[in-house]
């Protein structure tokens, strides 16, 4: 059996990396976890199928950040006015040391992965430490080592 999510929305994509596509008051149609399709209107076939209506809020596609550092969560945006060996000695390396505790940075990498779960990103390729005993459990435990969505609801790589 196809599990089939439809969203109804103001659906913003790109069917080429040079433009973006409009959809207004469009239907996304998501089966099985990948997108099928969007539509003007619904197609006859999936009539019955319930609609998540999102009215004029708009629906855009994840984000995928290629390059994160779980530790620096906690102090992202600062210290824009320091050089960056400054900003490593002020901020990175005190804070990397403290994952050498595993409960600490079990901690910090579950607070870091809830609140990446609720921002728009989707997809992340996530440095942690040289604590190798603090990432390994950590990152193994959000990744599901398949790719598919964790228990934090993020597909974690790296």
């Amino acid at each position: 059996m196809d599990d089939i999510k439809i969203l109804k929305g103001n659906i913003i994509y790109t069917k080429t990396k040079d433009e973006f596509e409009i959809c207004e008051h469009g239907y996304l149609v998501c089966k099985d976890g990948k997108v099928e399709g969007i539509y003007q209107t619904l197609p006859f076939r999936l009539g019955g199928e319930p609609i998540e209506d999102h009215g004029d809020c708009l629906i855009i596609p994840g984000m995928t950040d290629l390059h994160i550092h779980a530790p620096q969560y906690t102090f992202r945006g600062t210290g824009m006015d320091l050089e960056l060996l400054e900003w490593l000695e002020t901020n990175t390396f005190p804070e990397e040391a403290k994952y050498k505790d595993v409960l600490y940075a079990n901690e910090a990498y579950a607070k870091f992965a809830k609140n990446l779960k609720h921002s728009s990103t989707t997809r992340a390729c996530v440095f942690g430490t040289i604590h190798r005993r603090s990432d390994g459990s950590s990152g193994k435990k959000r990744s599901g080592h398949d790719g598919r969505k964790s228990e934090y609801g993020q597909k974690f790589t790296g």
